[in-house]
């Protein structure tokens, strides 16, 4: 794993996810699968361990409306998460596509606002410098509904919050 080193010659966390600069993604084209069963087959391949997992939404032949689902996962996990795909989706294929990709790395912290703890997320620059604080949304929307306020009302506190994590923003 590679050790970041700040302006102050200080070293800095490791990313934490060990993330990749390179990876695999994998797609396939799907239009008949019910709507409803998206947001469960996205998250499992978030739990399987994708780096990231989307789908959009493409026409296919004779103007059929369709998803291309994409999974970007480690190198040695593509057969077991294209398995997955094809199990879900009930596709027949998938593809396979190397990328390359610039990163940031990041760190987690923890706040917490009005007694409710919020995750937050913090990305360096390949000096170090934090470039972004950014609560975790799911918690964010769990305090807000525990504390009966907006979800914009709880993500304002939190980011306000989270300013004193770190380092000022340049």
């Amino acid at each position: 794993m590679r050790v970041l080193v700040g302006r102050s010659g200080t070293a800095l966390a490791p990313d934490a996810h060990a993330t990749p600069t390179s990876a695999l993604q994998l797609e396939a084209n799907v239009d008949d699968l019910d709507p409803r069963l998206w947001p469960h087959v996205i998250d499992e391949l978030l739990d399987q361990g994708a780096l990231d997992a989307w789908h959009t939404p493409i026409t296919m032949k004779r103007g059929r409306p369709a998803v291309t689902v994409h999974a970007l996962v480690r190198d040695g996990a593509e057969k077991a998460t294209a398995e997955l795909l094809m199990d879900r989706t009930g596709t027949l294929g998938v593809r396979m596509h190397r990328v390359e990709r610039l990163i940031r790395t990041r760190e987690f912290a923890e706040i917490e606002v009005r007694g409710q703890r919020i995750a937050v997320k913090i990305a360096r620059d390949a000096a170090g410098t934090v470039v972004r604080r950014e609560p975790e949304f799911r918690d964010v929307a769990e305090a807000a509904q525990v504390l009966g306020v907006s979800e914009r009302a709880m993500l304002d506190l939190a980011k306000e919050s989270a300013t004193s994590l770190t380092e000022p923003l340049p």
